[in-house]
């Protein structure tokens, strides 16, 4: 996923709606594909934004579009554990989440089962 200067940078959001019934949530994801400090494998990093407390998620490998296992953190708080892939349709980007989201990540540690596709804004440039 080699972009404008060897990165990618996405911002993904959406709504998604649990399985088990819970309320409907907001996700806002930014996404940075970049080189490893290797020089071969890629480093991917998703973040989120939850008032002043950053959930983030990183790992290195091959930058290929299969589903990676991750979990979306800020020290033992967990925002999203499950897997995620960004996938590629013409110059559009999306972000599929399968696994479970935590509604309230400071206040409930509770994660209800979401499978959903968010729209992302590419701001490589």
């Amino acid at each position: 996923m080699a972009h404008a200067r060897d990165s990618l940078v996405l911002v993904c959001s959406g709504v998604a709606r649990p399985t088990d019934d819970a309320e409907a949530v907001g996700i806002s994801i930014s996404y940075l594909d970049q080189r490893a400090p290797d020089g071969t494998n890629r480093r991917m990093t998703l973040r989120e934004l939850w008032g002043d407390t950053v959930f983030k998620a990183s790992w290195v490998g091959g930058g290929d579009y299969k589903p990676v296992a991750i979990t979306l953190k800020a020290g033992k708080l967990v925002r999203f554990r499950g897997t995620y892939a960004i996938t590629k349709n013409g110059d559009d980007f999306v972000l599929h989440l399968v696994g479970k989201v935590s509604r309230h990540p400071i206040d409930d540690k509770t994660l209800h089962p979401i499978d959903v596709t968010l729209p992302c804004a590419n701001l490589s440039i």
